[in-house]
């Protein structure tokens, strides 16, 4: 749930810096133009991309990042608490400020079947607190464990 926290400030940062170059383009146009006269628009029109890209993509960030966030807080208050048995911590290949993603494994046995269940993508070290054969807590909606949380905490 952290890093989901830390990713929503990572989409406000995207958010804030678009809206301040869009400002700014606008701005260093207006005094291009005044002190010139001269409008070159193609200038104009691709630092304004630039702006609205940043923009556009915080607000996609946050948008996926809510929802996320909204599902797993109706997972916890809803959702059915199930201890499932940690298989193990794979270490990922996506590197980000060179730290690797971990992923949390675990199954989970009711009535003969066998449920998978794999956490989301976390980015410090879990390795040395959690080992395989823990139980862990994993949250799932009751009628189908397709939508569930694996709450990997410290």
């Amino acid at each position: 749930m952290e890093d989901k926290k830390a990713m929503k400030k990572f989409g406000k940062v995207f958010m804030v810096i678009g809206f301040f170059y869009i400002i700014l383009v606008f701005v260093i146009y207006y005094f291009i133009v005044k002190e010139t006269g001269e409008t070159p628009m193609l200038v104009f029109i691709l630092q304004l991309l630039n702006g609205v890209g940043f923009f556009i993509m915080g607000f996609t960030i946050n948008i996926i990042n809510d929802r996320r966030m909204k599902e797993i807080d109706y997972l916890l208050e809803n959702g059915v608490c199930l201890c499932a048995t940690v298989d193990s911590v794979t270490i990922g290949t996506r590197i980000f400020r060179n730290i690797k993603n971990r992923k949390v494994i675990c199954t989970y046995e009711e009535g003969g079947k066998k449920y998978i269940f794999k956490s989301d993508n976390i980015y410090r070290k879990v390795e040395n607190n959690i080992h395989k054969g823990d139980t862990i807590n994993v949250y799932a909606d009751p009628e189908e464990y397709k939508k569930y949380y694996v709450d990997v905490k410290e």
